[in-house]
């Protein structure tokens, strides 16, 4: 009795032995889930980590599907070899120097295609420094040549959508669009070249003529602060100096010269508009003899809701001299918007400040530009910009997805901006005033800004009666003014 007894607690034994054997893997992972979802529990990895994840990688193949069934415009572009291999020469040299250093001399021929049309081009390297031309997405500039066209332009760039921040860029221009200013034609194209498939690229229309009569102006000057001096400078002068050297003596140039000398009537209002905007330089002009207000307080009221101020520097603005009040217009270009914001343009944080208190010190421009601000950055203006435009977002955001599907359109930066201007421009507590003395026909008071924008102090009250009634401009540093 006792043998069969160990017989068969043997026979057992051997069969459990044998299944946790056999099926060892199984019961490893079922004990190392089970442990893992007591620590995940605990330490909260799993609201923290694996959700989180698990929501980024269902947006990331969602949107991969959504570009996948978006149809693209494309463009082809056929170069031969040895103009190829120059274009691969001005690359390396880029690299090599840490900047692109480019002419007119260096286009070469080519053959653009599109759905519809095959036109003879011009392409050349284009941008300032050497991160875009790293890996095969080189970004060029395009003349089209016999009076064709592409897309309505005849000069326009290609570029990786990270060098104008992906979506934003295009969002800029569609607010200017918005604003009635002069507004850049930029969409996202699939490139091309010489059979290659280099994915989405941005492309972004040139100033010519033809970006004038887009926006439903009369044909005149775009002109510009030549950069020339500014790129020369950097070696010549002490760190941040050269900005102020170049600015100071940067001839003013014009886009399509040649056109412009060949018309007379055009050529007129090319020097009306150099003298405009060297007479705003040297200080002999005011902003508001120069600039059309209302569109420069708007452009700048753009520029700090959107973040975009790499087009606010000196050297990246360019100007339309608008034949009809000859007063100049902002165009807005490479923004690079798209970022929370810590100052206004009004600060001239990392900007030319000779450039920028000569704008601002105009009373008309800063009332405007005030104005436009707290409208622009209300979440009213804001929620019905979005509305508008979500459909065009959305058809934008479908090609970028193709070749980008982890990239994703961050709304709250216009809404953290706006907020910050609201702030800024409703400050708690503005001012300090201090009584100094009074004498029989006189009272002497300090007034001191506490805050960063400049505040109109338009009349002083004792009692009833009225002791100031002048707008008075306290410039926007805590510095005080004896009235």
């Amino acid at each position: 009795m006792i043998i069969k007894e160990t017989k068969r607690y043997r026979l057992l034994f051997s069969y459990a032995f044998n299944f946790l054997k056999k099926e060892s893997k199984i019961i490893a992972y079922t004990l190392f889930v089970f442990i893992s979802g007591i620590i995940f529990h605990r330490t909260g990895a799993i609201g923290e980590i694996i959700i989180p994840n698990t929501k980024t990688l269902s947006a990331y193949y969602m949107n991969a599907f959504k570009g996948a069934i978006t149809n693209e415009e494309l463009i082809t572009l056929d170069i031969k070899h040895k103009d190829f291999q120059y274009l691969s020469f001005k690359r390396k040299q880029a690299l090599r120097y840490g900047k692109l250093i480019s002419s007119d001399d260096d286009y070469v021929p080519a053959l653009l295609n599109t759905k519809n049309k095959t036109v003879k081009v011009s392409i050349r390297l284009k941008g300032d420094w050497a991160n875009q031309f790293i890996g095969e997405k080189w970004s060029f500039r395009i003349k089209v040549k016999n009076g064709d066209t592409v897309f309505g332009m005849r000069r326009f760039s290609l570029h990786h959508p990270k060098e104008r921040n992906f979506i934003w860029e295009w969002i800029y221009h569609k607010m200017l669009l918005n604003e009635g200013l002069i507004s850049l034609r930029y969409k996202f194209i699939r490139l091309k070249l010489n059979g290659k498939d280099l994915g989405i690229y941005a492309l972004e229309e040139h100033f010519t003529k033809y970006l004038i009569e887009n926006n439903k102006n009369r044909e005149a000057p775009i002109i510009k602060f030549s950069e020339s001096n500014y790129w020369s400078g950097a070696n010549l002068y002490p760190s941040g100096y050269h900005d102020v050297e170049s600015y100071t003596t940067a001839d003013i140039e014009a886009f399509e010269l040649n056109s412009l000398r060949s018309d007379t009537l055009l050529f007129e209002k090319y020097k009306r508009a150099i003298f405009l905007l060297g007479g705003f330089r040297d200080g002999s002009l005011t902003t508001s003899q120069v600039f059309d207000i209302e569109k420069l307080a708007k452009y700048l009221a753009i520029t700090d809701l959107l973040g975009a101020y790499h087009g606010n520097r000196w050297h990246n603005k360019r100007f339309y001299i608008n034949p009809v009040n000859s007063k100049i217009e902002p165009i807005g270009y490479d923004g690079m918007p798209g970022y929370r914001i810590n100052s206004l343009s009004i600060h001239a944080y990392r900007l030319n400040k000779k450039h920028h208190e000569t704008i601002f010190s105009d009373k008309k421009l800063l009332k405007s530009y005030i104005k436009h601000l707290r409208r622009l950055s209300s979440s009213v203006y804001i929620d019905s910009f979005l509305a508008k435009n979500e459909d065009d977002i959305d058809q934008a955001m479908k090609i970028i997805y193709q070749e980008f599907p982890s990239y994703e359109f961050d709304k709250d930066v216009l809404y953290a901006n706006g907020n910050y201007i609201n702030r800024v421009t409703n400050p708690e507590d503005g001012l300090d005033a201090f009584f100094i003395k009074n004498e029989r026909d006189s009272l002497e008071l300090k007034i001191v800004n506490k805050q960063t924008m400049p505040l109109v102090v338009k009349s002083i009250y004792h009692g009833e009666k009225v002791l100031v009634k002048e707008d008075k401009l306290i410039k926007s540093k805590i510095l005080s003014s004896t009235v």
